[in-house]
């Protein structure tokens, strides 16, 4: 849960530890931890004081660090143990064998203890400490197995140096793939996950080798086998709790939802009763996987909401407005809050009641929700999809591609030839996240994320290079976002105004290669950036320009009256009519017209709705010169300089 509030009433103490929500983007790995961050800090100093006080990484730290300094005091007791007269014949190869374990050892848990240590120094510090801990790893992996071979083979010096030279050179290229920096991208995640796990196989290997040579027992009894097993049993507990988030992820929401029907389950393996298949288990609660469990969730949700005070909008149905206390919101994705108010007082005090109701957790004040980055300060709020972005990046290998200077080139025509060698899954990966960041906070890749999705099903070359094109100047423009300005901070009259202004456009015939409909776009406008818009592609062949204007007028009338009612529904006084420019003068008279003419009595009934509003006075129709229409960028791909000039007119670039 996140709370948004008016930063100037928030207490600014110095804190040695902060919330997820606060630390820096690549600090990010474990979203269900959410307090006890160290910020980041590129001072060793400050580093080395986080060991006098707790946070999120001190049993990481002290377990490795006491083991480092405890082990040296083993080595030597060990090593004088093996010295005394009962061992008589004890070589100069057994000390070294035993040396080496140690010192492998010694070497994981300090690499360790640095690593979880420097975390917080700096994102270069984090990622080379990063490697180093992996690289322990393996080497701590070559030192315990090495020594064990050592024995198993004791008396076949062959076999020895054979089961060494395999431990050696995947250990060897286990450590390199893990620790070059050219290979830290989420694209070679895969190939060094294969890496351990080959290396982990072949450290068996000798294991089970020595028993189809020597006998379970033997190995058992005498190489020590059974300790291996124990450490591998260790090794696999802990990789599964690291993986699965174990137990910082147990809190899952539709678990506090009540089933109202009688539902029942197979009886879950490893917990069976009676007769195999002949009983089942009725389920009380909700699960995930269940078809209702969502909307039981919410139900759940909105039951305590509303014994708050809070009554559900009648215009966006994960929105909540308190029925007494001003400018009092909580609104919801799934189990993903933000709760907005006037003070941290009020907001706390929402919180508080959740909390006895729920089992939720404060996340504090909202700097990162559903993978945007939101910023508030004095002059406003900024919200931006940086890390995202990144993310994306790395996973296509683009880290090192240069940027373009537009989502996609001028005119672009894509062919309808499929090709079986594109990988369909991946394109269409590619082409959601587009669609996702493009609705979330960047409207400049609105008409190309459209555009690459009507090819979901049989993308060709041409559509892999133009999703390439995309993410390029995704990498050059990740910065980019909407910035939505605080009354009073700015003399531009639209950012200081209550009043949403409306652009809609089309682009006639639309692309070349399709059935020739034409495209619909539109941009509303609120405190100086966008709240609202849409690319679309029309559902009829529009006979002429005029046509379709009015067709996506008739669009972005709906949008504009919604708009219009939840603002209302806010407590906003939205004033006069919402403002709707167009650009051509024939679909703006086609908005007042009283009778059709023989060029529109064919259009649809449903796209005269924009004239009704009009008549209504909810919407006023204005005409705008066609280099000012904001909405151009929603209809088809820009040219760089275009596309720059789209950007300013929506406040994306100053």
């Amino acid at each position: 849960m996140s709370t948004t509030n008016d930063p100037t009433n928030q207490p600014k103490a110095k804190a040695r530890t902060v919330t997820w929500q606060e630390i820096s983007e690549w600090q990010f790995d474990n979203k269900y931890i959410l307090s006890g961050y160290r910020p980041a800090k590129a001072d060793y100093l400050e580093i080395f004081t986080s060991l006098t006080f707790l946070h999120n990484e001190s049993c990481n730290v002290y377990t490795h660090l006491i083991g480092a300094l405890l082990l040296p005091l083993v080595a030597t007791t060990f090593q004088r143990y093996l010295a005394e007269p009962q061992f008589l014949n004890v070589s100069f190869m057994d000390y070294a064998i035993f040396g080496i374990y140690f010192w492998c050892a010694e070497i994981c848990l300090v690499l360790s203890a640095l690593y979880h240590l420097m975390q917080p120094h700096s994102h270069q510090v984090e990622q080379f400490c990063h490697g180093m801990d992996l690289l322990g790893i393996v080497i701590v992996t070559v030192g315990t197995f090495s020594s064990g071979i050592y024995y198993v083979f004791f008396c076949e010096t062959s076999l020895q140096k054979l089961r060494w030279a395999i431990v050696l050179t995947t250990g060897t290229v286990t450590g390199v793939l893990i620790s070059n920096p050219l290979l830290k991208t989420p694209r070679w995640r895969k190939v060094k996950v294969c890496a351990f796990v080959i290396f982990g196989a072949s450290s068996f290997i000798p294991l089970l080798h020595g028993v189809q040579r020597y006998g379970l027992e033997y190995m058992l009894q005498y190489s020590g086998m059974k300790w291996y097993l124990l450490e591998l049993t260790f090794y696999g507990t802990g990789v599964g709790l690291y993986a699965f988030r174990i137990p910082e992820r147990l809190a899952p929401a539709f678990l506090n939802g009540k089933l109202l029907d009688m539902m029942y389950m197979r009886q879950p393996t490893g917990f069976e009763e009676g007769e195999k298949g002949t009983l089942v288990c009725e389920l009380y609660q909700s699960l995930y996987g269940l078809t209702p469990s969502a909307r039981i969730w919410y139900d759940t949700l909105a039951g305590h909401l509303k014994k708050m005070g809070f009554r559900t909008s009648m215009y966006d149905s994960g929105l909540f407005i308190h029925e007494t206390k001003p400018r009092l919101y909580l609104t919801t994705h799934v189990d993903d809050f933000k709760i907005v108010a006037q003070s941290r007082e009020e907001a706390q005090q929402v919180l508080d009641e959740l909390k006895f109701q729920l089992n939720i957790k404060d996340l504090g004040p909202v700097k990162h929700y559903l993978g945007t980055n939101i910023d508030i300060n004095e002059k406003g709020v900024s919200i931006t999809l940086t890390k995202y972005i990144n993310d994306l990046i790395d996973s296509f290998g683009l880290a090192d591609a240069h940027p373009t200077l537009s989502p996609l080139d001028s005119g672009i025509l894509i062919d309808d030839e499929p090709d079986p060698m594109i990988n369909t899954r991946e394109y269409q990966r590619g082409t959601g996240i587009l669609q996702y960041i493009a609705t979330k906070a960047r409207p400049d890749i609105c008409r190309a994320a459209c555009l690459l999705a009507e090819h979901n099903s049989k993308p060709t070359k041409k559509c892999r290079s133009a999703l390439i094109h995309v993410l390029k100047y995704l990498k050059g423009t990740r910065h980019l976002g909407l910035h939505y300005l605080r009354r009073g901070t700015n003399t531009n009259a639209d950012a200081n105004s209550t009043t949403t202004t409306g652009y809609t456009d089309s682009d006639w015939g639309g692309p070349h290669t399709d059935a020739r409909r034409s495209v619909s776009g539109y941009v509303f406008t609120l405190a100086g950036a966008p709240i609202s818009w849409q690319s679309r592609k029309q559902t009829c062949v529009a006979t002429s320009s005029n046509e379709a204007e009015y067709i996506a007028a008739s669009e972005a009338s709906r949008e504009a009256w919604w708009i219009r009612a939840v603002l209302k529904n806010l407590g906003i006084n939205h004033g006069s009519a919402v403002p709707l420019y167009m650009d051509n003068k024939g679909a703006i008279d086609l908005t007042t017209a009283l009778n059709g003419t023989k060029r529109s009595k064919h259009i649809d009934i449903r796209f005269h709705y924009t004239r009704d509003l009009v008549k209504q006075g909810i919407i006023a129709v204005k005409q705008i010169p066609t280099k000012e229409m904001v909405a151009d960028g929603m209809t088809k791909p820009l040219a760089a300089e275009p596309h720059k000039a789209f950007l300013q007119q929506i406040g994306m670039l100053s």
